[in-house]
């Protein structure tokens, strides 16, 4: 359980919940909407692009890293439109 009280720092929900899924439908379930998927010759969805649900993104204004000259930019790398995740098999 996730103490919703509990500092994040900035991070986006997607770090403090699991960055590893069993499936397709646990990312979204817990990450966001599947935009796209690859599938390999095994019918297996080997990568899918993913839009956040935490998108875009409500800062705590009580998390100093959003009142830095650089914000806009500490946003863009953790907190990104869309997300690719990978089988952890996928060689490609």
């Amino acid at each position: 359980m996730i103490d919703p009280e509990a500092p994040t720092y900035g991070l986006p929900r997607c770090l403090l919940i699991p960055i590893s899924a069993v499936s397709v439908d646990a990312i979204r379930l817990y990450v966001g909407e599947v935009l796209l998927s690859r599938t390999g010759r095994n019918g297996r969805v080997n990568a899918v692009c993913v839009r956040p649900q935490d998108y875009p993104v409500l800062k705590d204004p009580r998390v100093r890293l959003w009142k830095q000259p650089d914000a806009g930019r500490y946003e863009a790398r953790l907190h990104p439109k869309k997300q690719v995740w990978v089988h952890v098999d996928y060689r490609g």
